[in-house]
């Protein structure tokens, strides 16, 4: 479950980047704001990191 977390996360962040840097056709306004859904990734891809390491049996201090 946590790996599918990571992934994910992972994955927000990669398609939220590329669509960022894609050159605009118009000037239209999407629908999916980039910034945070972004934001959400990386928050879900450290909190994921972070498990996957207590789990494997590192030290949180």
């Amino acid at each position: 479950m946590t790996w599918s977390v990571f992934g994910l996360g992972v994955l927000l962040v990669v398609l939220m980047c590329w669509r960022e840097s894609r050159p605009r056709q118009s000037m239209e306004v999407s629908i999916w704001p980039t910034t945070p859904f972004l934001l959400a990734g990386a928050f879900l891809a450290v909190l994921a990191a972070v498990h996957l390491l207590t789990l494997y049996g590192a030290n949180p201090r």
